[in-house]
């Protein structure tokens, strides 16, 4: 049965967040402009990222950002765990001309959408069990993620 919250605030958007990623069984794709500290880079958020990552063999988490200079600075605890993971988690980053800015949005299973048109508001919708919007986004994210590239900035140097 198709659920959909709206959020407008910091709790609300962490507390769909969460829910999103921890119903998830086998593919979130997070395409995070401005990846938001508060949100991704919190103890509560890697954590279920990482539950995500290692719940199931299949589990694979492909995150798109625009900035990796910028989300290294802000967001240690992901890219640690990304650089754990890096057979689950995998991060790329845009070309100039495809960023949107300030939008932020992720698709869990192809059936759930966690969305923010304005990161700089925390305002946007949460979508349980919406295959129709998922697919819209699923296919944006496959657009951008098919001319995007792995930042040499982020991957974890072995000695």
């Amino acid at each position: 049965m198709k659920q959909s919250t709206q959020f407008d605030n910091h709790a609300t958007a962490q507390s769909t967040l969460l829910k999103g990623i921890l119903a998830s069984r086998r593919h979130i794709q997070l395409y995070a402009s401005l990846i938001d500290p508060a949100l991704f880079n919190s103890t509560e958020s890697t954590d279920a990222f990482s539950y995500f990552a290692r719940s199931s063999k299949y589990a694979h988490l492909e995150v798109i950002i625009e900035d990796p200079k910028l989300f290294a600075l802000r967001n240690p605890k992901f890219l640690a765990l990304v650089q754990r993971l890096t057979d689950r988690i995998e991060i790329r980053s845009i070309p100039q001309d495809l960023r949107h800015g300030t939008e932020s949005f992720m698709v869990c299973d192809q059936a759930t959408v966690w969305h923010i048109p304005n990161i700089e508001y925390l305002s946007g919708h949460f979508s349980d069990n919406d295959r129709i919007t998922a697919s819209k986004f699923t296919e944006q994210f496959l657009y951008m993620w098919e001319r995007s590239k792995t930042p040499t900035e982020l991957r974890r140097l072995n000695f």
